[in-house]
């Protein structure tokens, strides 16, 4: 059972890790799409994507690490919640309602609604789970593989891109 405990924690820090790389990477698109949410003033969107980046990446060493058992989980439930009343709010003022929250990764993109629900139920589950402890040295050699794998995943789906611009280019032009 805490394979399955260590299982969930690391889909949970490596969702938040990819989140948050996604994010620093479009600082500009963050702040305007923390903005179409309309819940704070333009001002302020610079702050608020500053905490929320803070909390993406305490929230995956918070997993790596192990610690705070029970407390990082409701923390991750509450605030996947407010993520969903925040949606289902926007969605009512505009049609419009999409989530950029991981960048390029469009199958993430597409169902945020349901995709925090799958979180939140991982979570929950977790939270009837023997607890893991790990060593420092673990901690860091999984946060290690997850920072890589994100990193990796990043400059695959760049060359991807590069690549059909590429093949693009070389297609004759029809008038």
């Amino acid at each position: 059972m805490t394979v399955l405990s260590y299982v969930i924690d690391m889909i949970i820090a490596v969702v938040f890790f990819l989140s948050f790389y996604m994010k620093v990477y479009h600082f500009h698109d963050l702040r305007l799409q923390i903005h179409s949410y309309q819940i704070i003033p333009y001002q302020l969107t610079a702050i608020s994507a500053c905490l929320l980046l803070i909390s993406e990446i305490s929230i995956f060493l918070l997993f790596v690490i192990g610690i705070a058992y029970i407390w990082k989980e409701i923390l991750v439930i509450l605030m996947l919640s407010s993520f969903i009343l925040f949606i289902k709010r926007k969605r009512k003022i505009s049609e419009a309602a999409d989530c950029g929250c991981f960048g390029k990764v469009d199958s993430l993109n597409k169902y945020p609604i349901i995709r925090n629900l799958i979180l939140i139920a991982l979570l929950i589950g977790k939270l009837f789970l023997p607890t893991r402890i790990f060593s420092l040295d673990e901690s860091i050699v999984s946060g290690a593989m997850i920072v890589c794998f994100v990193i990796a995943y990043d400059i695959w789906s760049e060359a991807k891109q590069v690549r059909e611009l590429m093949t693009d280019d070389k297609r004759p032009y029809h008038f």
